[in-house]
């Protein structure tokens, strides 16, 4: 059978067709998960959970791709997906590390009651700026998305979809970005 086939029925919701893509592209997993492996350790991210994700991303990768175009291949469409996954599970967490680290430097210098309310002001700014910048869609996911909730939660919670959560948290960092 083609991979056309295999990908059209994998589209269409059949668990042995998607099983067969995994196995077809378990090499490239592999690779993937190994090249990101020795970064994500350093955050206690093991390659197992990174093989997860990158069996998610392929997994998108089927309901994503386009059969009829022929430009990209799915194996090329395939390993685009997976290595983003992957790269941006590295760098949150990354990110994540250093703001933990920054955090934990700050407290030390923020014991003067003038630190305490510099620092109340600009909490105040910044809620008054999420306020006025974000729709009430976007703040109850950005309040959500601070909790540390997955996309698939915040969706989950908002009778929304992934992708809606993920265009909202996308359009978030980009006001955001554009008013700090």
């Amino acid at each position: 059978m083609d991979e056309t086939s295999i990908i059209m029925r994998a589209k269409s919701g059949s668990n042995a067709a998607f099983s067969e893509l995994v196995e077809m592209y378990s090499p490239l997993i592999t690779s993937m998960v190994e090249y990101f492996a020795g970064e994500a350790r350093q955050y206690n991210i093991d390659a197992e959970d990174l093989r997860q994700e990158a069996i998610i991303a392929l997994y998108g990768a089927v309901k994503a791709y386009n059969v009829d175009q022929r430009e990209v291949t799915f194996g090329l469409f395939a390993k685009i997906c997976i290595r983003n996954r992957l790269l941006s599970i590295v760098r949150n967490c990354r990110g994540r590390a250093e703001t933990e680290t920054s955090e934990s430097e700050t407290d030390l210098a923020a014991s003067s009651p003038e630190q305490h309310l510099i620092d109340r002001e600009n909490y105040e700014r910044l809620i008054k700026l999420i306020d006025e910048s974000l729709t009430d869609y976007e703040k109850s996911v950005f309040k959500l998305f601070i909790l540390d909730k997955s996309y698939r939660e915040i969706a989950a919670a908002l009778g929304r979809d992934v992708k809606s959560v993920d265009n909202a948290i996308c359009r978030i960092k980009r006001k955001l970005k554009q008013r700090i």
